[in-house]
């Protein structure tokens, strides 16, 4: 059976942890998978707008072969998805990871495999039913892109490729860029070596996001840190303020969004539903002319 490779959905700036399942677990994986009988409609990277956990992808060498998240079991557009009621699979893939996930990643995920799945379908299904009320927020910078999820959730090539440092400075450069390696600098892992990496690409530290820019100064981004431990590196996210006035970010490897890990439209990312990226870094103003890398 070739091997199978399993990346975990769980950081936004750094690159999600893979491993290579054995032989014997590639087989028991698919025994799993087919052994479910329940059906859903739902897709399992559909309507994905929280930080932290987000769900399994596993890959052949012919590409991906399937993604699994709250439940559900995603075999690709083309074919319906199963529904794994008490999350086994996605407790024993977590199971199978050894060193590539530990400390508190590990029990981050641990905790977020205990929300039931019933309950993680119930909250997509009102996510649909219900249309959030149109924001209300205020434009603050005539430079700022528009939100249009579209040009960076549409093409796999993009979405996969560029990370939230990308998105808050609204370039598609298909290299998960990381603040100061334009420059020549390595960030540190605090939030103000982070801070200072950015602004070695000429980003500028600002206390809030009060001051309206005009034309050529750019727009407003947001720094949080989600704190490591001896066994987990920390990681960042970044957000941007859009020419609407609200803001939007895009977790890793998955979608741009304006919502929240609460899925609530975020006007404040300093007050926002950030979880697990608790502690809330800095503002700063980027511009078109900021080279990142």
């Amino acid at each position: 059976m070739e091997p199978l490779v399993v990346t975990l959905h769980v950081y936004s700036q750094r690159r999600d942890p893979s491993w290579i399942l054995s032989e014997n677990q590639a087989r028991e994986l698919v025994d799993r998978v087919r052994s479910l009988q329940e059906r859903t409609p739902f897709k399992a990277r559909d309507i994905v707008s929280r930080l932290g956990y987000r769900g399994f992808s596993i890959a052949s060498s012919h590409g991906q072969n399937f993604t699994v998240n709250d439940g559900i079991i995603d075999p690709g557009a083309a074919r319906t998805s199963l529904f794994d009621r008490d999350r086994g699979i996605e407790a024993w893939l977590l199971d199978t990871a050894g060193d590539p996930v530990s400390g508190v990643v590990r029990e981050h995920v641990r905790s977020a495999l205990a929300r039931p799945a019933e309950e993680a379908i119930r909250a997509r299904a009102e996510h649909l039913i219900f249309r959030l009320p149109a924001p209300v927020c205020t434009s603050k910078a005539d430079d700022a892109p528009k939100f249009e999820p579209l040009l960076w959730n549409a093409d796999d090539a993009v979405r996969l490729s560029n990370n939230c440092y990308n998105y808050a400075n609204n370039q598609r450069l298909h290299n998960f860029s990381q603040p100061g390696l334009a420059a020549g600098i390595k960030a540190g892992l605090s939030c103000i070596e982070m801070r200072l990496a950015a602004e070695a690409d000429s980003l500028v530290s600002q206390a809030d996001f009060a001051r309206d820019l005009g034309p050529g100064e750019g727009w407003y981004v947001a720094l949080a840190y989600w704190p490591g431990d001896q066994d987990s590196p920390p990681d960042f996210h970044w957000y941007r303020q859009d020419k609407n006035g609200c803001w939007s970010h895009k977790p890793g490897l998955d979608s741009a969004t304006n919502l929240d890990s609460s899925r609530q439209v975020i006007k404040d990312p300093l007050t926002c539903d950030r979880t697990p990226y608790t502690e809330f870094c800095t503002f700063m103003v980027t511009n078109n002319g900021v080279i990142i890398g």
